[in-house]
């Protein structure tokens, strides 16, 4: 099939001057983006790039990173994909040891010529990182082969003429950039990139495709089920929204003026299972009768040449409708993990089918329905998905066990308020009474961390778990754990037993994790425990922990416990600045390039003021009608009462709830208030300010 770049040249010779990406106002040609990359490329390949190396990318989604993913590639390098939003502490050790960084403006000579360096498809194409179980991200190394078939079944699946307008909404370090800019660039149609306050907005969303012109747009689930939910004008030139990223939970709203697709892949395997194989099958409302509407909606079949057997954890087939674990086999798996053979022997294992081939573990657990679809029923370990982004708990019990104050903790996903999955940290700290007695193996606990395992599994461990129902929501102890578990749920804290102090040491926490692990890793509840509770195995029983504690904590100081009593931090301080480290690395810079600022919607609030200190009596009692209003929707999305000052972010939300929040403020008071705008201030008292002013409340 060829590397991806030549089918990409291949496009710019045919038609070289047909429009191939618009960033806001400014429109690049094929023959643009080819040259730019060809300068690029030979930058890069007199510093010192060759097959395979290595080359991070630290850049906003922009036609800079397209560029760049264009040059490394002809230079016969291999990208590291990293998002600019990271902290220091998660990418230093990348950018250190790398000879080369792309992480600002280009500044190579544009050429006609390409550098012509042979490029073989088995060669890898980018890499990618993802949460790892043992408490660092692995790289997931994926090859030109695997693009590039991908690229063929997603264009004659999808019908891709040069006419389509695809969406790039995706964040720059993830793998879904194979999926919204390949297929499209490489059948000569145009990719148009959002900016990141767009994307992360719903209405602004739809109103930015709809004056787009977007035909086909790839949205992860969290934020699909917004966007389908909106109405939407007959007219839209949209044709086909694909969700994907986690399991879909509803169906899409009747009458919609575009069809709705799943897809369902991961970084290892890109394209796995899609709704629209064959084309007709669709998961819409328009096709789907009243029946099929009251199952969950599935992840679909196969794409052609990929297979996706459904085995027992010995390996064998299950039996038909029965739950196993899916295995994926085909040209579109991942090499394996870069530099971990032990971990890529673990999860890449030879076809138990015979022939020689590969298949790819998922984790994922799945029953095959009698119209060939695939139903998804959760994951047969800890992994959960935050907002489109795997989290293994391990990894951030890994970083909370690093702060001093810290004896031990367990990291869980249990749906929030507003029924979106969220992370919740169990907390003892270093000085308290209690403790588990296995405290150094929380990591590799045989219970389940999201919920009730499905009764119709066959032939797989009893840990299996459903990680689209969350877990420990009901606060009940279970059955078969031991006397530990009395004292589990007092939410005692050692040597202090007051909320205030619970609160400034969550708050302390937070900042802690924050600055080293990216936004979605980041615990959205905070439970402090005098100890964990054990089953009878002597390990920690995650269904008897307490249900999460949900809402701000209070801003008073904690007496005590070592720490600064300041209470909450002002920011969620990034870590510390790995900028200069290697002198030897070179930076690749264009003067003239305007990167995109993708921290205005940073989920951790790094960019939001501080809010003004609570003053008594400043909650829902007496208030106003707006006042009382707002505070109900608060408390409706975060699951506690607000204060007029309260920090939306810090007080357990994120960018998926802020933007639920909008909406139901909107639709109440007749006012339309930006996610962006919101974010730079989050408190109610912002809120009704707002309303307030222009004088529509209701």
């Amino acid at each position: 099939m060829g590397a991806v770049h030549t089918l990409f040249e291949k496009k710019a010779s045919e038609a070289p001057d047909r429009t191939a990406l618009v960033s806001g106002a400014v429109l690049f040609t094929y023959r643009d983006l080819d040259a730019r990359a060809n300068g690029l490329a030979r930058s890069l390949l007199r510093r010192g790039v060759g097959p395979e190396t290595l080359v991070p990318l630290r850049l906003d989604r922009s036609p800079d990173l397209l560029v760049a993913l264009l040059a490394v590639c002809k230079a016969g390098g291999a990208a590291v994909l990293l998002d600019p939003g990271w902290p220091e502490d998660r990418v230093a050790a990348i950018l250190d040891g790398a000879p080369v960084v792309i992480d600002g403006p280009l500044d190579a000579e544009p050429s006609s010529e390409s550098p012509g360096v042979p490029v073989h498809e088995d060669q890898l194409a980018y890499a990618v990182h993802t949460s790892g179980s043992t408490g660092r991200p692995k790289l997931v190394g994926v090859t030109h082969r695997a693009i590039a078939h991908r690229v063929a079944t997603h264009a004659e699946a999808y019908r891709v003429t040069p006419a389509d307008r695809s969406s790039w909404l995706a964040p720059p370090a993830s793998s879904v950039s194979v999926v919204e800019l390949w297929p499209y660039l490489c059948s000569g149609a145009s990719v148009h990139v959002a900016d990141a306050a767009t994307a992360g907005s719903p209405p602004e969303l739809r109103d930015w495709m709809v004056a787009s012109g977007i035909t086909r747009s790839y949205v992860n689930m969290p934020l699909a089920e917004l966007l389908y939910g909106l109405p939407w004008p007959g007219e839209t030139a949209l044709r086909l929204m694909t969700v994907g990223s986690d399991a879909v939970r509803v169906w899409p709203s009747p009458g919609l003026p575009f069809e709705v697709a799943v897809e369902y892949g991961s970084a290892e395997a890109n394209g796995v299972t899609s709704c629209l194989v064959p084309l007709e099958d669709r998961c819409t409302s328009a096709t789907a009768d009243e029946t099929a509407r009251r199952a969950r909606p599935p992840i679909g079949r196969a794409w052609p040449g990929v297979g996706v057997p459904v085995l027992t954890s010995g390996l064998e087939p299950v039996a038909a409708g029965e739950v196993g674990e899916l295995f994926v086999s085909g040209p579109e798996l991942a090499r394996g993990y870069l530099g971990e053979p032990a971990r890529t022997a673990e999860r890449f294992l030879p076809d138990p089918s015979g022939g020689g081939g590969r298949v790819y573990r998922t984790g994922d657990l799945v029953r095959e329905r009698p119209d060939g679809r695939l139903e998804h029923h959760g994951r047969v370990d800890q992994q959960v998905k935050i907002r489109g982004h795997r989290v293994e708990p391990a990894e951030v019990e890994t970083v909370l066990l690093e702060h001093p104050s810290v004896r031990e903790c367990v990291v869980t996903g249990a749906p929030g308020p507003g029924g979106d999955l969220r992370l919740c940290a169990y907390v003892v700290h270093a000085g308290s009474a209690g403790s588990a007695d296995d405290a150094t193996d929380n990591s590799t606990v045989n219970d389940p961390a999201n919920g009730a395992t499905d009764d119709a599994v066959n032939g797989i461990p009893d840990s299996t778990t459903d990680s689209t129902t969350g877990s420990a929501t009901d606060g009940v102890l279970g059955g078969t754990s031991d006397s530990a578990t009395d004292s589990a749920t007092n939410g005692v804290l050692g040597g202090a037993t007051d909320g205030a102090a619970r609160g400034a040491w969550a708050g302390e926490l937070r900042a802690f994790v924050a600055a080293r692990l990216p936004a979605p890793m980041v615990p959205a509840a905070w439970t402090a425990m005098e100890r964990l509770p054990l089953n009878s195995s002597n390990k920690v029983d995650r269904r008897a922990l307490p249900a999460p504690s949900w809402g701000a904590p209070p801003k008073t100081g904690h007496p005590g416990n070592g720490l600064p009593g300041n209470g909450l931090p002002g920011n969620d301080v990034p870590g510390s600045d790995a900028a200069g480290a290697d002198a030897q690395r070179t930076d690749v810079r264009r003067a003239d390039a305007q990167r995109t600022d993708v921290r205005g919607t940073d989920v951790r609030g790094t960019d939001a003021p501080e809010a003004a200190p609570q003053k008594d009596g400043e909650r829902e009692e007496g208030a106003d009608p707006v006042t009382a209003g707002v505070l109900e929707l608060w408390e409706q999305e975060l699951g506690a009462r607000g204060a007029l000052g309260d920090h939306f972010i810090r007080s357990g939300g994120d960018s998926l709830s802020a933007t639920r929040l909008v909406d139901r403020i909107g639709t109440r008071y007749g006012v339309r208030i930006r996610l962006r705008d919101f974010l730079r201030a989050p408190t109610p008292e912002t809120l009704i300010r707002n309303i307030k002013a222009e004088g529509k409340a209701r």
